[in-house]
């Protein structure tokens, strides 16, 4: 059922027309490095990979850091933690070298009470 939680099948927020289940994000190194980065190490290689992680560890860092999910009317939030996933790219529109990611952070908040409740900030 839509927007529910998935194991009560309590309403999670009142309806609203312009509601949205997940935010995008996009996070990379700099364009002008990632030729330069390739060159100097292999793009398959851990350490490559651990570059173009930081980014996207920053992001999550910052996200959990203010994620929370508001319980009443008064706004009182309580904390908790979201799922995300990332759809990793290696060109850009012109088809030049730009390892990117395209993440996908989902609205449900899993509190520190076990329940499902939308996104606040």
């Amino acid at each position: 059922a839509e927007n529910r939680d998935p194991f009560s099948g309590e309403k999670l927020a009142r309806d609203h027309v312009h509601r949205v289940a997940a935010y995008r994000a996009v996070t990379s190194i700099p364009q002008s490095v990632t030729p330069a980065l390739a060159q100097a190490l292999n793009p398959r290689s851990p350490e490559f990979r651990a570059v173009l992680d930081r980014p996207t560890d920053a992001l999550m860092k910052w996200l959990r850091h203010y994620c929370c999910a508001r319980v009443n009317a008064r706004g009182d939030r309580v904390p908790g933690d979201f799922f995300w996933t990332y759809a990793p790219h290696v060109q850009n529109r012109n088809g030049d070298l730009f390892e990117h990611r395209h993440l996908i952070i989902y609205k449900p908040v899993l509190c520190v009470d076990n329940r499902f409740r939308a996104m606040s900030w």
